[in-house]
């Protein structure tokens, strides 16, 4: 939706992957980690939330500027959040959850995203089916 570079996506993706092999590794060598973790997306979701509403109070109707916002969010993000698991600080695991968050729909790097995701369940098209349909 933010018109992202195929590097980007890349970085954004092994970014998430990084992130799922390490709460793989604690899942599998630690216990009660469950309610951490949760904990830990809450906070990453609340400092999203806080970020988006500045982004979205600050845009005007520009597609452009909004997507080009979107893709600052999504790489800024990951660096400013002062979410921490279990004393942990990792930029990767920040970026990484927050791309799996988004991934899952709990938030999402465009301005607009919730509106157009109801679209596309609306309209009954898988995602992404709407811009192949555009071309």
């Amino acid at each position: 939706m933010v018109m992202a570079s195929s590097e980007a996506l890349d970085l954004a993706v092994r970014h998430y992957y990084r992130a799922f092999a390490q709460r793989g590794r604690w899942v599998r060598d630690l216990e009660d980690l469950d309610d951490d973790l949760a904990t830990y997306e809450r906070r990453l979701c609340d400092e999203w939330e806080i970020a988006h509403v500045a982004l979205r109070s600050r845009l005007g109707s520009d597609e452009g500027e909004r997507c080009r916002a979107g893709l600052e969010l999504s790489h800024g993000l990951g660096s400013s959040v002062t979410a921490r698991l279990r004393g942990l600080d990792e930029p990767v695991l920040c970026r990484g959850t927050l791309h799996g968050l988004a991934d899952g729909l709990r938030i999402g790097w465009h301005p607009d995203f919730r509106e157009r995701i109801e679209e596309l369940l609306e309209d009954g098209e898988p995602v992404g089916a709407r811009e192949t349909n555009r071309a």
